[in-house]
């Protein structure tokens, strides 16, 4: 939802991705809903966090767990 919401809202400045250790492989029909609610149609993808290994960000945010560590090298 973060993604679709920060692509609309605020796509003139920022391009938002989101992905997770284990993707269900399809955008849940609630969080569709509760989008359409506040006018976004979104059309993303579920995605795995592989997809952008070795992208460079210039901010992460996460819902931090151990797995992510194994992802994201901190420094």
């Amino acid at each position: 939802m973060a993604e679709a919401i920060v692509n609309t809202r605020l796509g003139e400045n920022w391009q938002a991705v989101s992905a997770g250790t284990k993707p269900a492989g399809y955008i849940h029909p609630k969080a569709l809903a509760a989008l359409s609610e506040i006018g976004i149609q979104h059309t993303g993808t579920s995605k795995h966090a592989d997809e952008f290994k070795g992208q460079d960000f210039d901010l992460v945010v996460t819902s931090f767990t151990s797995t992510i560590l194994s992802i994201i090298p901190l420094p």
